[in-house]
């Protein structure tokens, strides 16, 4: 294999054993396409290939085809196979910031606070 170019993620699969018909995926449905739906990357609205979801790099991951035949992955939050949100269903976009985050946040204001 060549060199990797910087940035650029890898999956260490070799290509002459992974097909494009995969036989067995982690995920139990038989979902055949990924959407990216995070808005503030240059892939939202794509629609890929999906391949499997699975944990790598600490977090929950959906590894996809990208339009050129190679193998990419991408946090599951960004994508359509994650579960909704409930508190944006909820909230319908009426609100901006979630109780929790702003509970931490008051948290860290009055740590600083104390240390300056």
């Amino acid at each position: 294999m060549g060199q990797i170019p910087a940035g650029r993620q890898f999956l260490p699969i070799l290509p002459q054993v992974l097909s494009r018909r995969l036989s067995t995926t982690s995920c139990s449905n038989s979902r055949k396409t990924v959407k990216i739906t995070h808005p503030f990357i240059p892939q939202y609205k794509d629609e890929h290939e999906f391949v499997e979801r699975r944990l790598a790099w600490g977090q929950d991951r959906v590894v996809y085809f990208k339009k050129n035949g190679d193998l990419a992955t991408i946090p599951t939050s960004w994508t359509d196979v994650a579960e909704p949100d409930l508190f944006n269903l909820q909230s319908a976009g009426r609100c901006n910031f979630r109780y929790a985050d702003l509970v931490e946040l008051a948290k860290i204001l009055k740590y600083l606070k104390k240390h300056k």
